[in-house]
């Protein structure tokens, strides 16, 4: 009889082994679906970043071309000849991004509508 219960023994610990590795393989199988959606995620905001890049890279070009241009025909223009004022714009545009939850129409608007000092 000590044989029966010696076989019966080994096979309830190696049903619970089974079953152990069942949960662990379940286990895997949620982390890895975990992190393959935080792959995704990643992938999806370098996308985002690679396009903002081009963007103000695109930004900076045409900033530097427009001013570039102003001073040639009008070397006196508050752009051109004062940085506190380049300044200031930058930080009411950056100011505007953050309170308006990522708003460039909101940007844009500032600068359209920016009141230049008059040119003495």
């Amino acid at each position: 009889m000590a044989g029966m219960d010696d076989f019966y023994a080994d096979m309830h610990r190696g049903i619970e082994r089974n079953r152990n590795a069942a949960d662990q393989i379940e286990t895997a199988a949620r982390y890895q679906q975990a992190v393959n959606q935080i792959a995704a995620e990643r992938d999806e905001i370098q996308k985002d970043y690679d396009t903002l890049i081009g963007q103000n890279a695109g930004n900076l070009a045409l900033r530097y071309s427009y001013a570039a241009e102003l001073a040639k025909y009008v070397p006196d223009h508050p752009l051109v000849r004062d940085a506190a004022l380049r300044d200031r714009i930058v930080r009411h545009a950056k100011d505007t991004i953050r309170a308006t939850n990522g708003n460039w129409d909101a940007v844009r608007e500032l600068g359209a509508t920016f009141t230049m000092p008059r040119r003495s």
